[in-house]
């Protein structure tokens, strides 16, 4: 599961970035959108406020997952610990395309 779920962590080309609508971080009531992009991921509150960001480099270790809103992805970070992100759709599960090549890049 770890190799087609980085697929979420980081794009294959360093140009590319994939955002996602209506994700839920750390099982908040507050949707927000998801950015995955070759630094690293971020979230922001639909709503505005505090976002959050977790650089690529801090990055130990992710799984995919089924959820109460569809598909998720918990992340172990470094410097912070857990985090979920939650309300991915079933299609983007399935896109494994890109995750070798986010494995050597991560080092994983």
């Amino acid at each position: 599961m770890l190799v087609w779920c980085l697929h979420l962590i980081l794009c294959v080309t360093k140009q590319t970035r994939e955002t996602f609508e209506a994700i839920y971080l750390d099982l908040s009531k507050e949707p927000g959108r998801c950015r995955f992009a070759e630094s690293g991921l971020g979230w922001k509150p639909s709503t505005g406020g505090d976002t959050f960001t977790i650089d690529k480099d801090l990055v130990t270790q992710a799984q995919w997952s089924r959820a109460s809103r569809g598909y998720e992805v918990k992340i172990l970070s470094r410097s912070t610990g857990i985090h979920q992100l939650d309300g991915f759709q079933q299609e983007v599960c399935r896109s494994r395309v890109p995750a070798r090549a986010m494995l050597s890049s991560l080092g994983l």
